[in-house]
């Protein structure tokens, strides 16, 4: 698992926790990332993600958001439907 404590960019400035994708339906466009606090687990609106790829933004409320996938460097708009999921939990919302 990364870790998704915030990492400072530059010195002083607060960065975005990062994750890494750990559960993916393509067909749906559900994925699950892992954090440090459980699964976030969201459905993909524009751009790609793919298994174990490493992704930075917000993790911690639902909604619209953007998060940059730092394995490609390009950012993927997602729709957070739930958080601190466990792994089973993640597992089926991603599945259904």
């Amino acid at each position: 698992m990364v870790n998704a404590a915030r990492r400072p960019s530059t010195p002083g400035a607060p960065a975005a926790p990062r994750a890494d994708v750990r559960i993916l339906n393509v067909a749906k466009r559900r994925v699950a990332v892992v954090t440090d606090w459980g699964y976030t687990v969201a459905e993909t609106n524009e751009g790609e993600l793919r298994l174990r790829d490493v992704v930075e933004g917000p993790f911690e409320a639902t909604g619209r958001c953007t998060w940059n996938n730092l394995s490609t460097g390009l950012p993927v708009s997602v729709t957070v439907t739930h958080v601190q999921a466990t792994m089973i939990g993640a597992e089926r919302l991603v599945q259904r």
